[in-house]
């Protein structure tokens, strides 16, 4: 049996890489256990936009953490690409958001006044600055440009954390997962039983699991967060790195593209609430090849490169789960929903820093585990 760790962190993805490396900075042993392999989950998948999407995501509490872990960005992709000797691929070339009927446009104005009342510079523009800002754009009757949104390369990111928290000296044993909890005399969890007959003891252990956080049944059902697997597809293609598409993300009400190194293009998503489905669908792949062609035509002549999906895991109160539980030595970070790529910074230092001893900062008191969320409406997505 290996020494006791003092963050034990179940699941490999960008929240819970993220939480392991910064806890390694700290000077503290940690052990990542992970079913699949890093990065198997939701993170891949996602487009990688570190800015929300709706109005309502820049308000209250929620908005409160989306804006300060954009702030947390730069510096935490520096460090990164430092600790994990290599590039993320992230990028502040801006996005447009477009508007294709009159509903859009006007759902565009309350973006741009959400965006003015944090003070982020941004640009409304009608059909024709959309066509000057993106040239290959089609049918778009406004748009909104905002220069400083950024975005990253979410394969990048997860080998680039993979990368760091090996330097950092954390263990990653894989392909394991949880059968039941070490419990102390007071009933304090104080590690796992693994699925090789190992024991991982630690002080803290972490359920980081995204979308199957809901079935983790090693742990005690009242301390199971109540997520749903919500699937996002998407597909990959290539184009000319000499002469890209779009120059910056292209967003609108349906999905989104994004512009990756080497002329890549993400393109995506859908919303489906199915359930754990293991594959992507010939319709939702149809309606994002469909809905894209539509706007950006040039996008039918790209080769395709990959076709995905990921399961966000989504709460009923679409806030995430951050923070410890009400049985000691078991805290969760999940539950971020399309957010997650946003949060990963945020999310990472604060469990670091709960592993150390430390309480968490006031901020992310409303995403305690223990709230109440189970009769507030489930948010779509």
């Amino acid at each position: 049996m290996s020494e006791p760790s003092d963050l034990l962190v179940i699941g490999a993805g960008a929240i819970g890489l993220s939480a392991a490396w910064r806890a390694a900075q700290r000077g503290l042993r940690v052990c990542v256990v992970e079913r699949d392999r890093p990065g198997a989950g939701a993170t891949p998948a996602a487009a990688g936009l570190l800015a929300p999407t709706d109005p309502d995501e820049w308000r209250g509490a929620r908005g409160a953490f989306n804006i300060a872990a954009m702030a947390e960005w730069p510096t935490f992709a520096a460090e990164l690409e430092q600790a994990g000797d290599g590039p993320i691929a992230y990028r502040r070339d801006g996005a447009l958001r477009i508007a294709l009927d009159e509903d859009e446009r006007a759902e565009l104005a309350l973006a741009a006044a959400v965006l003015g009342d944090n003070g982020v510079a941004h640009e409304l523009v009608d059909a024709g600055g959309v066509h000057a800002a993106e040239p290959n754009v089609r049918g778009a009757v406004a748009g909104l440009i905002v220069d400083s949104d950024a975005h990253v390369d979410t394969g990048r990111l997860i080998s680039g954390l993979a990368r760091a928290c090996a330097r950092a000296g954390v263990r990653v044993c894989t392909p394991v997962e949880p059968l039941s909890t070490l419990r102390d005399h007071d009933g304090a969890i104080e590690g796992v039983r693994l699925s090789d007959g190992t024991e991982e003891r630690a002080t803290l252990t972490l359920l980081a699991s995204g979308a199957w956080s809901a079935e983790a049944t090693w742990l005690p059902e009242e301390v199971r967060p109540d997520v749903r697997p919500v699937a996002g597809e998407f597909v990959a293609l290539q184009g000319d790195p000499d002469a890209p598409l779009v120059r910056r993300a292209i967003r609108g009400r349906h999905g989104s593209v994004a512009p990756r190194e080497g002329g890549v293009l993400w393109v995506g998503t859908t919303v489906r609430d199915a359930g754990y489905v293991t594959a992507p669908s010939a319709g939702g792949i149809h309606a994002i090849l469909d809905r894209w062609t539509r706007l950006v035509p040039a996008i039918a002549e790209l080769g395709i490169i990959r076709i995905g999906h990921g399961l966000r895991p989504v709460s009923p109160d679409g806030m995430p789960y951050v923070g410890a539980s009400s049985i000691p030595g078991l805290a969760l970070a999940t539950g971020h929903g399309r957010e997650g790529i946003i949060h990963a910074p945020l999310t990472g230092e604060a469990i670091a820093a709960l592993a150390a001893g430390e309480e968490l900062p006031p901020l992310l008191a409303p995403f305690a585990p223990g709230r109440r969320t189970a009769d507030r409406e489930r948010p779509g997505l």
